[in-house]
């Protein structure tokens, strides 16, 4: 094999062990096993992954575009914080975004995707699941999802999808503390949104998914100073 061949397989490589850095960050920051506020000393890192440094700046620097971490002047990095000012922001952006796409859905959603919908409101509905948080928090997920996936846009995904790092973070954490508290009142929004797209009637969609997510930011708040309050 020449040296170019073998610089150029080096490459790959290195590329390649940084996605998987990448990866495996962004899944414990999203899953808040890395917790809002919490330093990452790159140095104990490096040892626990069994990996160099440079992946995992190269890695960080990834999040930290994608604001999910905040570079110390040390050359280490924490995990950002989550405060009521990223709260406002980030389901601002959803209600412009989702809202106008669940209006969109309620139109073009095909009968099969409506059924989609019909089998995940069962799941809202059901009383078996009302305790049973990763159940309800899946479908949550998922809802919002199929939802967000009807857009052919490219630009709309590009931002959705960094608002969504955003929020599926701060769900994940309030939702683990909060429980199924307020289940009953999510689980009523979600299939107030379902009954709208299947009944076709997208300005209604419009305005049930801009009211559950004008809800869920004042219950996220609220679960934000209940938080601060154990601390």
């Amino acid at each position: 094999m020449s040296d170019l061949a073998s610089r150029d397989v080096e490459k790959l490589e290195t590329a390649s062990l940084r996605e998987r850095v990448y990866d495996q960050l962004k899944s414990l920051i999203l899953s808040n096993s890395l917790l809002p506020g919490q330093q990452i000393v790159i140095d104990q890192l490096a040892r626990q992954m069994g990996v160099s440094h440079t992946p995992i700046r190269e890695a960080l620097a990834m999040l930290e575009l994608e604001g999910l971490v905040v570079m110390t002047h040390y050359k280490n990095a924490r995990v950002s914080k989550i405060d009521a000012d990223d709260v406002r922001e980030v389901y601002e952006m959803r209600r412009i975004l989702e809202g106008w796409a669940a209006g969109v859905a309620a139109l073009s959603f095909s009968n099969q995707e409506i059924q989609d919908l019909v089998k995940l409101k069962q799941i809202f509905c059901q009383q078996e699941n009302k305790e049973n948080f990763k159940a309800l928090l899946d479908a949550d997920i998922l809802l919002h999802d199929l939802i967000i996936n009807q857009i052919d846009n490219r630009l709309f995904s590009r931002i959705s999808e960094l608002v969504n790092l955003q929020s599926r973070r701060i769900r994940t954490l309030v939702e683990a503390i909060q429980g199924v508290k307020h289940a009953d009142t999510r689980n009523q929004e979600h299939c107030d949104i379902v009954d709208a797209i299947t009944s076709r009637d997208p300005v209604r969609a419009r305005s049930d998914m801009e009211l559950h997510l004008v809800n869920a930011q004042q219950r996220t708040i609220s679960a934000l100073e209940e938080i601060k309050e154990t601390e």
